[in-house]
């Protein structure tokens, strides 16, 4: 494999210990991949630990397991459509107890904002040196045989490969551009998402308007955008020539004129995807609000996702700063925490972060409390 560009780690279960496994990050390219340590790229992992925790639900079983350098949970799905090695998995488990020594191995996965194992092989391990044999395992592979084998990205999607792709997919001109000027050694993994989205855009037979807006998020994601004007990313002159390309593509005539007013509609189309998954949302403040969006950020968008929640709860009725539905009782505050969960990416917000974010709303008169925990607009 590693012939061909890729990390074997990819294709096997890497040996590691709990602390780097819980401070991986996700992979920009490789999906479901995760870096450990800055440099070994994995999917499936062994962990070996003692279980300080274990929680049972109607066809899981978690195990909370610590090696010292941290806790991880790992997950044993039972029930019918488990499969023989979850179900074998699940057997064991029923037997295993707290202050047990267990190996897991398992894929890693993110659930809710929390790292965690799908189990499938979990041991219970009665040797007694097995744990100290363990660790000096771990640390002699990652000191020799992982730093030997490391390679965070496929050769395919190398950089200096990946630029010269995309300057033969006529992308060329964003390596010239002062704010894409930069040389292979400098690239970093956000410049390299939006050549890489660039390229396989351009490689597609058939593009679709998903395609496309994958483009503009790396695009938002390399300016590192918090707040996004309609009007700039339309008269961007790249983002515009692939968009004439898409028009004319779908209208079958690659000499067919295309107008402003179609190149609008279109952006406005890509957005809406954008708004859809939780990437960003339209800004429902000042005099521009049909032109300007914000990203989604927990640290600086949680009081404005709560707003616009007021304003879906309310049926978006704002005439006059007054929403008739609610003008007695306002809206209780549980359903604006369902609304902000269900309708962004906050899904692991608390509901006493949502309720300070009402009160920050309610000290800047957006919001009035008309009842204790029933809000209301000014």
């Amino acid at each position: 494999m590693e012939s061909l560009g890729f990390a074997a780690t990819l294709f096997s279960t890497t040996v590691v210990f709990c602390g780097p496994l819980l401070r991986a990050q996700r992979h920009e390219v490789v999906a479901d991949g995760y870096v450990v340590n800055g440099k070994v790229v994995v999917r499936r992992v062994r962990v070996c630990g003692v279980v300080v925790g274990r929680e049972e639900r109607r066809g899981t079983s978690t195990l909370v397991v610590d090696d010292g350098t941290g806790t991880v949970a790992c997950v044993v799905f039972a029930g019918a459509g488990a499969g023989v090695v979850a179900s074998s998995a699940a057997t064991t488990t029923s037997r295993i107890r707290l202050g047990d020594l267990v190996s897991v191995k398992g894929r890693v996965s993110d659930f809710r904002g929390v790292r965690q194992i799908a189990v499938d092989v979990v041991e219970r391990v009665k040797d007694v040196n097995y744990e100290f044999a363990w660790h000096l395992h771990v640390i002699h592979m990652h000191n020799t045989i992982y730093a030997a084998a490391a390679n965070p990205l496929p050769a395919h999607l190398a950089p200096d490969l990946l630029l010269a792709k995309a300057a033969e997919a006529d992308a060329a001109e964003y390596a010239s551009d002062a704010l894409l000027d930069v040389t292979v050694e400098s690239l970093d993994s956000r410049k390299l998402k939006l050549q890489s989205a660039i390229h396989k855009y351009n490689s597609l037979e058939r593009r679709d308007i998903p395609s496309l807006a994958f483009v503009i998020k790396a695009y938002i994601e390399y300016h590192q955008f918090t707040t996004v004007e309609f009007d700039m990313v339309v008269g961007d002159p790249i983002l515009s020539s692939l968009s004439e390309s898409f028009l004319k593509q779908s209208s079958r005539n690659p000499n067919a004129s295309i107008s402003s007013i179609q190149l609008r509609l279109l952006f406005a189309k890509l957005f809406a995807v954008l708004v859809k998954e939780g990437f960003m949302f339209k800004s429902m403040t000042g005099n521009t609000q049909e032109d300007s969006y914000q990203l989604i950020r927990h640290d600086l968008n949680l009081g404005d996702a709560v707003f616009n929640a007021i304003v879906k709860c309310c049926g978006g009725k704002s005439s006059n700063g007054c929403w008739k539905e609610f003008a007695d009782t306002g809206v209780p505050h549980d359903m604006i925490g369902l609304v902000v969960r269900e309708k962004t990416d906050y899904r692991n917000v608390s509901n006493s972060q949502i309720q300070r974010s009402l009160k920050i709303l309610q000290t800047q008169s957006m919001i009035i409390e008309v009842i204790p925990r029933h809000f209301s607009p000014i």
